[in-house]
């Protein structure tokens, strides 16, 4: 019976792969797999412990805690407040009362930059009777709220405009994660993303629902390779020079990006000088650096004047001065030693 359900599963898992290899395919579905879970290792002060996920959190006791290890495929390394219940109801009002000395709004230490702000605001919604817990995480050497429950509700994305900031930074669907922490010196915190086990579960099917498989990158390459060549094949089969020139600005404007190798190929190819020209106008407008090499090509090859003026004031747009590298490539041709006749040349 098993011979016949592996070739069929094989043939299954083939076919869903699409264009990728299968070793990209299973690599892709391993990395799904290991992006579903959360897994760190703390150590600190206090004793804590707490869970989130979706729209809920709450916590219990007090911590300082550095937490280090990865969420899916991503290394972290975090610094974590925990005040929950009953400490946040018990001491949230103290610490409102220190926050100007104890804890300043701005500092010379960004470890502590904005913790004044955060715990004054924070106890003031959650060291009500109907706190469930608060953890704040050192986010970028500013202290933010990560989770805020409100009767086992976290309120977090709503209240705080830095806390939507730092999910957006990390990953938008991440506070969707199920979590759970506990701490007593050394702690350890466990996650799974319903989220990456949506995607994981789907990728099997051929899709990407997160678009972080490498087969999803390889397809998407080849589609802006393919409109690189579209653009570039477009350009060399029309006939007319002055149309020429009308689709090197228009496209220039429209993708920038994928025009780049057509402009390159008008500068250095188009019979046309005046096509020419209008390429080394566009590539000054792109402020892209792989201009510069053919352009300084253009500068010192190109037997039409104007071409050459035109290369020279987009060398200048990229601050180059041309005269000073033709100065430089010349003093490098007189440093060169003579080559002896007898000499043989070695590759």
């Amino acid at each position: 019976m098993l011979r016949f359900i592996f070739p069929l599963l094989l043939l299954f898992v083939v076919s869903f792969s699409g264009c990728a290899s299968l070793g990209t395919y299973l690599k892709d579905r391993g990395l799904d797999f290991v992006d579903m879970f959360t897994v760190k290792a703390g150590y600190g002060y206090g004793v804590s412990a707490g869970t989130s996920g979706l729209v809920f959190y709450v916590s219990a006791g007090a911590s300082w805690e550095r937490r280090i290890g990865f969420i899916g495929r991503d290394f972290v390394d975090e610094k974590v407040i925990v005040l929950g219940l009953p400490v946040i109801n018990i001491v949230g009002p103290s610490l409102a009362l220190e926050k100007s000395s104890a804890f300043p709004t701005t500092t010379n230490t960004p470890s502590f930059d904005g913790l004044g702000e955060v715990i004054e605001g924070t106890v003031i919604i959650c060291c009500l009777p109907f706190s469930s817990g608060v953890e704040i995480v050192d986010w970028d050497g500013k202290w933010v709220v990560r989770n805020c429950g409100i009767l086992g509700l976290d309120v977090s994305t709503d209240l705080w405009g830095t806390v939507g900031d730092y999910w957006r930074s990390e990953d938008s669907d991440r506070f969707l994660d199920l979590t759970v922490h506990a701490s007593v010196g050394i702690g350890i915190e466990l996650g799974l993303s319903l989220v990456e086990m949506a995607d994981f579960l789907s990728g099997w099917f051929g899709l990407d629902i997160k678009q972080d498989d490498e087969a999803t990158d390889i397809a998407r390459k080849k589609r802006y390779e393919d409109e690189v060549e579209r653009l570039l094949n477009e350009f060399k089969n029309e006939q007319d020079p002055g149309k020429r020139e009308e689709m090197l600005w228009e496209n220039t404007r429209k993708n920038r990006r994928k025009y780049m190798k057509t402009l390159i190929y008008a500068l250095l190819n188009d019979p046309a000088g005046g096509v020419r020209r209008e390429a080394a106008h566009c590539l000054s407008a792109t402020g892209d650096k792989k201009a510069i090499e053919p352009l300084k090509q253009a500068y010192f090859e190109d037997s039409n004047s104007s071409v050459r003026r035109a290369a020279r004031k987009a060398l200048y747009e990229f601050r180059i001065d041309p005269e000073k590298v033709e100065e430089e490539s010349e003093s490098e041709e007189e440093e060169k030693p003579p080559v002896e006749k007898g000499d043989k040349e070695t590759s």
